[in-house]
């Protein structure tokens, strides 16, 4: 040590310390003056802002929920307290608003002119709110249409009325057989004609304002000014009959009085029409989109405005506060410019010591921060900067050594010591580019060890592991170092070649399998493994590493499945059984040669045990592949369009068979599975009722079952489509519930007859509280929507009981009975319940 250089650095540096220490405290206690006022003053601020912000927030709160209640009211204007929240909301937001003027800053005049926009904007919403809440309660003033056709219309309607029936009773007392004459005729016809039209105009009157079939609006107008032009007509013809003295007094006069009624009727009428074809047939409707809407959005848009402003101010408060951290700043730099003074004298002298040292020891800590190569450190004269400088470079030492080492851990596999997939990704990545730039072919082999499991689980993981260090050193051995050897996981392997044919992959590839073939000598065990590799080639099998490797994986796999030890990747190889084309001719071929088979699963009414419904399941015992499970019949349909084909078998062989167990005395309803793409099919209503005719039985002996996930799918047209099948006489069931997403404003649109519940649900409701929970809820809501409820997947008695317990209608399950032929049905029901038979 240098115990002279040592004691004089700190002797010179003694005196000046101390007059830094004075400085620096001086300048501490000036500036925690200063910070200290600020923090104080934006305290209030603070507060005060946060007060106004919660009264704003109150004050759109309010808007909101006012907003909500009038919908509320507006939909169900006689349920609830609808109108007065409505109200109540507004009042409290009037109060919102007031607070907010009160508290506002008289200095912030843009707050206040749009805090006094925004109070006129909420006092204008409460006029039009009162205003849009009286014309729903006044139904001739929301429907303006109304109140011509009760206050003008209806009068003349009875006048007309009334000037027919006194010119006709005229003729008949007048002549008796009168019936036969012309002139009585004539007001006959325009009485029938009068009371059609009466009729049509009431029916268009309430198409339009209870919007029932709004499709048949312009066909019930021309109907109307048909009407008119006929009545019309016989008016003139009348007035001829008046003028050449045909008529008498009576009937005379009253001719004036209906032409008179006639055209007060008609223009009513076409002010009524013109009303009705213009936007304000609904007065409430206008108010509300032209009026209130815009308010809503403009109150809300003018309380973002005010939350905008007390942020700004928020951040002024931060800008002052950076203000004086400026002002505390430049005390600290001018009290470091005495400071520097102070020490400039000792600066020229310690600069060779100290300084230069401590530039080129932060230089180099820079370099290092930077990954750069740093140059030797000088050596100094001081202890202190030795040191430093011996620490430094040990530190440096070590951060590199520790540096390498996660590099390493994270681009290879701790096993085998083998790149991972993480360094492959990057190789992958840097050689595809390069193949762009300079036309190479690179080739990715994915690798997959055939038996590793079987050592792995009979010799134990450890054996299994030492088998991949070994398989690791092979392909290490057998490869190029240019060539990439990956270990991804498990027993799957990957090679990256950066060029190659396609040809010399494959060589490459049968040179792999030769070498893990060999028998591996591990731990006096000698082990026999083999494997399957795929190849995909860049760039015909895949443009990115992404694809490369997809196909690559799809190409081994294929091998494997097929033991054919190496494969390059093609589009078709996976081709699963439902894509198989020859599976798909089979089913075609199946629905034409009849090889498909119904069979039936009986449904129990729970209330007397007595058999109330069958459910038809469809059957395929393939040839040669054997039984094809229902649900992958449906996927081959709907994939190549048989769908529809298969419907119409399954309906035809049901309703066949209804046939021949009526014939027998077997009266019992049905359950047919309608899907998705049934329901599309523009024809499938002509088709259940051409197929019903066709073997004459009723439309009740049938159930049709429908999805929920089905129904959702185009809701419009499920309602359509299930509504033509109620009104021909069928029931409709929707079948899954609980699995899908029905909604139930749809549900009590469609004529739906029954719910039935997901067997999900219920096969462990005496075990799981929360399925019984959805099973007993779900019972409750249909029958309070007047649904039969049926609960599928029974299978035991307990579950049977609770079911009971719970009001279920019908069960269905196992326990009760599996899916049976046609042919043991009639027996099984006539043993359960022979009630069903026909005496």
């Amino acid at each position: 040590m240098n115990t002279r250089i040592f004691f004089s650095l700190k002797s010179r540096y003694a005196a000046v310390s101390l007059v830094l220490i004075v400085l620096v405290c001086t300048s501490a206690a000036v500036g925690y003056k200063i910070v200290s006022t600020s923090q104080q003053q934006a305290a209030q601020n603070k507060a005060y802002q946060y007060d106004m912000l919660e009264a704003n927030r109150l004050l759109r709160n309010d808007i909101w929920n006012s907003r909500e209640s009038l919908v509320e009211f507006l939909l169900e204007p006689g349920i609830g307290n609808a109108r007065e929240n409505t109200l109540n909301e507004l009042d409290k937001a009037r109060n919102q608003i007031k607070t907010l003027l009160k508290q506002a800053p008289e200095h912030h005049n843009e707050m206040i002119s749009i805090l006094q926009t925004l109070n006129a904007e909420i006092e204008l919403l409460v006029k039009h709110t009162q205003k849009v809440i009286e014309t729903r309660l006044n139904t001739p003033k929301q429907y303006p249409a109304l109140a011509i056709a009760s206050g003008t219309m209806l009068p003349s309607q009875t006048k007309f009325y009334s000037a027919i029936e006194l010119a006709m009773q005229e003729i008949t007392d007048d002549d008796p057989t009168s019936y036969y004459q012309e002139t009585y005729q004539a007001f006959e016809k325009l009485n029938h004609l009068w009371t059609l039209l009466i009729s049509n105009f009431r029916m268009y009157l309430a198409n339009r304002l209870g919007s029932f079939n709004e499709s048949k609006l312009p066909i019930q107008e021309k109907n109307n000014k048909l009407q008119l032009i006929k009545i019309q007509k016989i008016l003139d013809k009348l007035t001829t009959f008046s003028e050449q003295g045909k008529l008498a007094m009576v009937s005379s006069e009253s001719l004036k009085t209906m032409k008179a009624s006639f055209k007060v009727w008609r223009n009513g009428y076409a002010k009524v029409e013109k009303i009705h074809h213009s936007g304000v047939w609904r007065t409430d409707k206008e108010i509300l989109l032209n009026d209130i809407k815009p308010l809503y959005l403009k109150i809300w848009i003018l309380g973002q405005t005010v939350e905008n402003i007390f942020r700004k101010m928020a951040a002024e408060d931060i800008n002052n506060l950076s203000s004086i951290s400026s002002v505390q700043l430049r005390i600290i730099v001018a009290t470091s410019i005495i400071a520097i003074i102070l020490i400039l004298i000792g600066y020229l002298t310690l600069n060779r010591m100290i300084l230069q040292p401590l530039a080129i020891l932060t230089n180099a800590l820079n370099e290092e921060s930077a990954g750069k190569k740093v140059a030797n450190l000088p050596i100094s004269n001081a202890q202190e900067l030795d040191e430093l400088l011996s620490a430094f470079t040990t530190m440096q030492k070590e951060i590199r050594e520790r540096q390498n080492d996660l590099k390493h851990q994270a681009m290879h596999d701790d096993l085998t010591g083998l790149p991972n997939r993480n360094l492959m990704g990057e190789r992958l990545r840097h050689i595809i580019a390069v193949a762009n730039r300079q036309h190479t072919h690179p080739a990715l082999l994915m690798l997959d060890l055939d038996g590793f499991k079987q050592v792995n689980d009979t010799l134990g993981h450890k054996m299994g592991d030492e088998l991949l260090i070994a398989i690791g050193k092979r392909l290490t051995q057998l490869l190029r170092e240019t060539d990439t050897i990956v270990r991804l996981g498990g027993d799957e392997f990957a090679v990256l070649i950066d060029d190659i044919k396609i040809d010399d992959a494959m060589d490459i590839a049968a040179r792999i399998l030769n070498v893990i073939q060999e028998p591996f000598e591990i731990l006096s065990n000698k082990l026999f493994v083999s494997a399957s590799l795929g190849i995909a080639h860049f760039p015909e099998h895949g443009d990115n590493g992404t694809l490369l490797l997809q196909h690559a994986d799809v190409a081994m796999y294929h091998a494997k499945r097929n033991k054919l030890g190496v494969a390059i990747y093609d589009p078709e190889i996976g081709d699963n059984l439902i894509q198989s084309s020859s599976l798909i001719a089979d089913l075609r071929n199946a629905l034409n040669e009849n090889l498909l088979e119904l069979y039936y699963q009986p449904k129990v009414f729970l209330g007397d045990k007595k058999t109330t419904g069958l459910e038809a399941l469809l059957r395929w015992n393939h040839p040669e592949k054997g039984f094809i499970p229902p649900d992958k019949i449906i996927a081959m349909a709907e994939q190549s369009g048989l769908i529809n084909k298969v419907f119409e078998w399954v309906f035809n062989e049901a309703s066949k068979q209804m046939r021949h167990w009526i014939d027998n005395g077997l009266k019992i309803n049905i359950a047919v599975n309608l899907s998705v793409y049934d329901l599309q099919h523009h024809d499938i209503v002509n088709s259940i009722e051409k197929t019903i005719q066709q073997y004459n039985l009723s439309p009740s002996y049938f159930t049709v079952e429908v999805t929920e996930s089905a129904m959702m799918a185009d809701p419009e047209k499920t309602i359509e489509k299930l509504s033509a099948i109620d009104e021909m006489g069928a029931r409709i069931s929707i079948d899954d519930y609980g699995t899908g997403y029905s909604s139930l404003s749809y549900l009590k649109k469609l004529p739906v007859d029954e719910l039935k519940i997901d067997k999900s649900f219920v096969m462990q409701m005496d075990k799981d509280e929360n399925d019984a929970i959805i099973v007993r809820s779900t019972i409750d809501l249909a029958h309070n929507l007047g649904l039969k409820v049926v609960a599928e997947g029974v299978e035991n008695q307990d579950i049977l009981d609770l079911l009971s317990e719970l009001g279920c209608d019908v069960a269905q399950g196992f326990y009760l009975s599996r899916p049976m032929p046609s042919d043991q049905v009639e027996q099984w029901v006539f043993n359960h319940d022979n009630d069903n038979f026909s005496e």
